[in-house]
């Protein structure tokens, strides 16, 4: 009888902690998929793809998620540089983060140029939401973090802008993420 109630408690337990995850994010469902619908180089080239994380980023992803979760501002789980880039693109104001995929762009030079992205997410974002793009590329044992401008279009998709630096960034590292950061 003891494990049959241990049983019921765990299943409890459980149901209890997915509710309350589900309640903290917006409604997703297991068939949205991040997308990038184009990303055109100066050059014309497309250089930059959604990949499934590596086993060092699904720990920073991880980390991110549950700090969010557990009632940080988003914007505090990068560091002091990136707040104060965050905040100088966008005031202050509050914010939410609803996406952070693992990009990569393992193609890319120099001679392509910056990069327009045009990515489909989870969220469809309004034309009326201020974004911006945080990307962390992981080499080694320290991750450097950047923030880049990004845009909501009227479609719902977002719009990011990856600079010539950014893009070499990203080309180099052993990975990196990409974050989405919108005002309510």
């Amino acid at each position: 009888m003891k494990k049959v109630l241990s049983l019921i408690l765990a299943t409890l337990l459980v149901l209890t902690s997915v509710a309350a995850v589900a309640e903290a994010l917006p409604s997703k469902t297991t068939t949205d998929i991040t997308v990038v619908n184009e990303a055109v180089a100066e050059n014309g080239e497309v250089t930059i793809t959604v990949v499934e994380p590596t086993e060092k980023v699904l720990e920073a992803l991880t980390a991110a998620v549950e700090a969010v979760l557990g009632g940080a501002k988003p914007e505090t789980i990068f560091d002091e540089d990136v707040q104060a880039a965050i905040a100088e693109k966008l005031g202050d104001v509050e914010l939410e983060l609803n996406e952070i995929v693992a990009v990569s762009a393992p193609e890319y030079t120099e001679e392509n140029g910056a990069v327009t992205a045009k990515f489909t997410f989870a969220t469809a974002y309004t034309a009326d939401q201020k974004l911006v793009a945080v990307v962390c590329t992981y080499t080694g044992d320290v991750p450097e973090e950047f923030v880049l401008d990004a845009a909501a279009n009227e479609d719902g998709t977002v719009s990011v802008t990856f600079t010539v630096e950014a893009m070499a960034k990203i080309a180099a590292a052993d990975a990196a993420t990409l974050a989405i950061l919108n005002t309510k």
